[in-house]
């Protein structure tokens, strides 16, 4: 099915603005550059006035005619703070002098931390711009994968940063955090780590794999080697420590299993990795280009690129190209296996980088479906378990056995709906 104006229905709409285009890290599972694309050094280090003049005008037009409420920019890169201070100030007068009031923005930056100060703070609570820190654990656990480009861990340096950020007079809440899983961690230690440090929500992450560039495999002296479902084992023992935590006051907000648990519920939830919604979503690289999720990257090298840009086309044309569409549409062009799934409108066959692979494009599954059948059945049934027989007829969910749905499937051949 391909994109076209008509099918947008949703009265908001996000853009990854990806205001630089270097970092000052060099995490070793980073899609944008340690994944096999280079294509990012053919773009400029920081995005100009022009195009982000451009990007507002492209906004403001494309909110208005799509009547939408709510658009997020979320500032990336990259590392978006090193494009300075002086460049957010003057992206955001750029920003507030080209798209009318007819549509409240929200602003939020998703950053290393390495060079937040107080003047930062001070200049996100300034302009409402929301925080949120990528922290992937204790320092064991962070600094195996994010490191700089010396080889040297970064957690210590985040760690001075984060609390900064949380306890600055110009912070109005905790950051949210973002959490790569590290499947020789430990579910429970991470779970009381970031809860210890004071965060407040935080989202967990699959390490970004596809069929072609598998997961990365539980080392021999760990809980989950040698398990065809360690991640979805891993997740399973975070999700019951967090569920079972007595202290509900004081439990952080874990956004994957919030959004798990309500669609379980029956209740519709919009997530580019889960759900059977649209995708609504897409990516502004600093030249102005329009892209599918960035993530996709992992697919090959420039293989996100399309020939849209903010300078040429409206951002209709840019959710037009294949891949754009695909992304916009992947909960619902599944491969038959995922058609016929029970729990499909809850997994919505995952993320869509995570179901390539060289021979079969994204006609297959999700690279983590029987880690996330697991999961999602375990839930479930802790869900079904809480319930009282009248509430358990009401909202009609039973217990699944995960096996069964994985094993209970039609064999793959691409279905659109």
């Amino acid at each position: 099915m391909k994109y076209t104006p008509k099918a947008m229905q949703a009265k908001s709409f996000s853009f990854v603005v990806k205001i630089a285009s270097r970092c000052n890290l060099n995490c070793t599972y980073c899609y944008m550059y340690n994944m096999g694309d280079d294509s990012y050094l053919m773009q400029p280090k920081k995005m100009s006035d022009l195009t982000i003049q451009k990007l507002a005008r492209r906004i403001d037009s494309f909110s208005r005619k799509h009547e939408m409420q709510a658009v997020s920019i979320i500032l990336h890169g990259g590392e978006p703070l090193l494009a300075g201070k002086a460049f957010f100030r003057r992206f955001l007068d750029i920003f507030r002098e080209n798209i009318a009031d007819h549509v409240k923005i929200v602003y939020i930056v998703q950053t290393n931390a390495l060079l937040i100060d107080e003047e930062w703070m001070q200049l996100f609570e300034e302009l409402d711009i929301k925080l949120g820190i990528s922290l992937d654990g204790d320092k064991e656990t962070n600094d195996k994968y994010r490191i700089d480009h010396k080889g040297k861990g970064s957690y210590d340096r985040v760690i001075e940063k984060y609390q900064l950020a949380r306890d600055s007079q110009f912070s109005k809440r905790s950051p949210a955090v973002l959490t790569v899983i590290n499947i020789d961690a430990d579910p429970k230690e991470l779970y009381h780590h970031h809860k210890s440090i004071g965060i407040e929500s935080f989202d967990i992450l699959l390490p970004d794999s596809n069929w072609d560039k598998l997961p990365p495999a539980p080392s021999p002296a760990t809980r989950f080697y040698g398990s065809p479902t360690a991640y979805g084992d891993w997740l399973i023992a975070l999700f019951d420590e967090w569920y079972n935590d007595s202290n509900q006051n004081k439990r952080p907000r874990i956004r994957k299993f919030n959004q798990i648990v309500q669609m379980i519920l029956g209740h519709k939830v919009s997530a580019d990795d889960l759900g059977e919604g649209d995708n609504q979503l897409i990516v502004i690289e600093t030249d102005g280009s329009y892209e599918a999720g960035d993530s996709l990257k992992i697919c090959g090298p420039s293989f996100t690129k399309a020939d849209t840009n903010v300078h040429n086309h409206e951002i209709d044309e840019g959710l037009n190209t294949d891949l754009a569409t695909l992304y916009f549409k992947s909960h619902n062009n599944l491969c038959r296996e995922c058609s016929s799934c029970k729990i499909r409108s809850i997994c919505g066959s995952g993320y869509l980088p995570h179901r390539y692979s060289a021979s079969n494009s994204f006609n297959n599954t999700s690279v983590y479906c029987m880690d996330l059948t697991k999961l999602i059945t375990h839930i479930q049934n802790r869900i079904v378990d809480s319930l009282s027989v009248d509430m358990e007829e009401e909202i009609q969910i039973k217990k699944f056995n995960y096996l069964e749905i994985f094993n209970d499937r039609q064999p793959k051949d691409l279905v659109t709906n």
